[in-house]
């Protein structure tokens, strides 16, 4: 019995130790991925050789060495030993092919993942890579096949910024916005363009706000022009819809203050640090802060008021122009193309969003509806 025993727990040990074996050896999941966008300062990287994914790693090719500006004559490939020597500045880079160890101007370091070859062309890792330049490489949650590079100076000094602009804007006592907003969906047997414009006047002090929206909509060529008032007073949220009866919800303390807090509107986070680039603007103490990416929770808010929760982007973009002294931010630009399922169908959907903000702390009063008064 006590034979029969040992020789079973020797068989499963063996099984055991063999399957780590085949785990240890187990070869490495390549793919490619032609979707791959690689965004160096808000510059689109021209991608010649597909990019590839080993083990979920972002790899690319020697064309990202020169699109972070290393010079044709700081390449050097040995194709005996199959190692490349990497030259830009005061930088100096040895890696090689299958190889875990590499050096950084002269220090071993080592690799999670390896380089490796391709379809003839050697890889590297993206992230890996950029590091050695000093730069941060952030890939973005909501959209795995999009990267976005950035030298750690301008990813801090965008998160600087950011912070700013949200403790400035929250610094806010009046202040009046005009949006404007086109949005269309186009699809099998639903086209869908509506416009719509707003006009809202605040008193962070006063907890008020009155906010009036015009609507005009055609689905299918019938059109529709509703209007919406949106009011906060006596710590209720009320709305009027076409002239009807105003529907009352009562806030709590959290979400009053969450009505004049612009968290929502400019909060940070590393994606946006990384993928946004300042800009000189029209006036001389504006700058412009650019992206390839949106920013808060207002386009996503607009779109699921909408009906449209799934949305998936081809491409997106923002402007907000701000004063480089205040950092108070007078407009607001977001563009956004893409496509949303409904029913099991596909629509196309475009969306224009302007903001603009003005009369920031003058002296005017909210001219609240007389009957909400009462």
């Amino acid at each position: 019995m006590k034979k029969r025993i040992l020789s079973v727990i020797l068989c499963l040990a063996l099984i055991f130790s063999s399957s780590m074996v085949f785990a240890a050896t187990k070869p490495a999941q390549i793919k490619e991925d032609k979707t791959v966008k690689v965004y160096i300062d808000g510059v689109s990287m021209k991608i010649i050789n597909v990019a590839i994914t080993k083990d979920s790693t972002l790899m690319l090719s020697t064309e990202f060495f020169t699109s972070l500006g290393v010079p044709s004559k700081g390449l050097s490939w040995d194709k005996t030993k199959k190692n490349l020597s990497v030259t830009k500045g005061n930088t100096k880079i040895k890696l090689g092919i299958d190889n875990a160890t590499a050096s950084l101007n002269g220090k071993k370091v080592t690799l999670p993942i390896k380089p490796t070859m391709y379809k003839g062309k050697a890889y590297f890792p993206a992230d890996f890579v950029a590091e050695c330049f000093d730069k941060k490489f952030i890939g973005n949650a909501a959209d795995t096949s999009t990267y976005f590079v950035k030298s750690k100076a301008d990813f801090s000094a965008n998160q600087k910024l950011l912070k700013a602009i949200l403790t400035s804007m929250n610094s806010m006592s009046r202040f009046k916005v005009s949006e404007d907003v086109t949005f269309n969906m186009d699809g099998t047997g639903l086209v869908i363009n509506m416009t719509a414009k707003s006009s809202t006047e605040t008193d962070v002090t006063a907890k008020t706000s009155l906010s009036k929206v015009k609507y005009t909509q055609t689905t299918n060529g019938q059109l529709t022009e509703p209007t919406v008032n949106i009011c906060i007073v006596n710590n209720q949220q009320c709305v009027q819809a076409n002239g009807g009866e105003w529907q009352k919800i009562d806030l709590n303390e959290k979400e009053l203050a969450e009505q004049f807090d612009f968290k929502a509107v400019f909060s940070s986070n590393d994606v946006i640090n990384a993928a946004s680039n300042v800009t000189k603007g029209t006036k001389e103490n504006e700058i412009v802060l650019k992206a390839n990416i949106l920013m808060g929770q207002t386009l996503p808010t607009l779109l699921a008021g909408l009906g449209v929760t799934n949305a998936k982007y081809t491409q997106q973009s923002m402007e907000v122009t701000l004063d480089k002294t205040s950092f108070l931010v007078s407009k607001i630009v977001f563009k956004v193309t893409g496509t949303t399922i409904l029913q099991g169908k596909s629509y196309k959907i475009s969306v224009n969003y302007l903001t603009n903000y003005s009369d920031v702390n003058s002296d005017f009063k909210v001219e609240l509806p007389a009957e909400l008064l009462k």
